[in-house]
């Protein structure tokens, strides 16, 4: 999944509530024939692409004033660590029908922000590492945001997942 030549086991499974689900990336270590891993997050879509860039939607939507897009998370692979704690950023979106749709008026910093007047602008939270709480907010107009994206992501990786049977599983190792 982060092109670095070694082979990968991304695993996705669903338990009965949200937070137990789980998406885990695994990395091969040959010279010690073990399963390393590599990144545990939410399954929740995640995406891959071909520059080794991660994007998962967040399994719930807390602090999020738009419906669409639902609040995701997008990391970078870190290639000279072998992780993916390049740097992150958690993206949440505003728009005007949430707020018309609840009475509310539009915020000032909204009305700055929507130079494109599109009705929808993007709190992009900025982190390093896996410390969510030390990077800066800005919030993006719609062009910014697809400027961003069309800079950080690659193509999307196509993946087949498989069921979760031993026949599966013994056809992996």
């Amino acid at each position: 999944m982060d092109l670095d030549g070694k082979d990968e086991l991304v695993l996705r499974y669903n338990m009965y509530y949200a937070m137990a689900y789980r998406g885990i990336i695994y990395e091969y270590d040959v010279e010690n024939d073990r399963w390393i891993e590599g990144i545990r997050t939410s399954p929740y879509d995640m995406v891959f692409y071909d520059n080794g860039a991660l994007t998962v939607c967040d399994p719930k939507n807390q602090n999020n004033y738009s419906d669409v897009p639902f609040p995701y998370s997008f990391r970078q692979y870190n290639r000279e660590e072998d992780t993916y704690s390049g740097p992150g950023v958690h993206i949440g979106s505003y728009d005007t029908e949430f707020y018309a749709a609840r009475g509310m008026a539009i915020p000032e910093f909204f009305i700055r922000t929507d130079v494109d007047n599109v009705g929808i602008i993007y709190e992009m939270a900025f982190y390093s590492g896996f410390d969510w709480g030390a990077g800066e907010i800005e919030f993006y107009n719609q062009s910014q945001y697809d400027a961003y994206l069309q800079s950080h992501l690659g193509n999307k990786i196509d993946i087949e997942y498989l069921a979760f049977t031993m026949d599966n599983f013994d056809n992996i190792i």
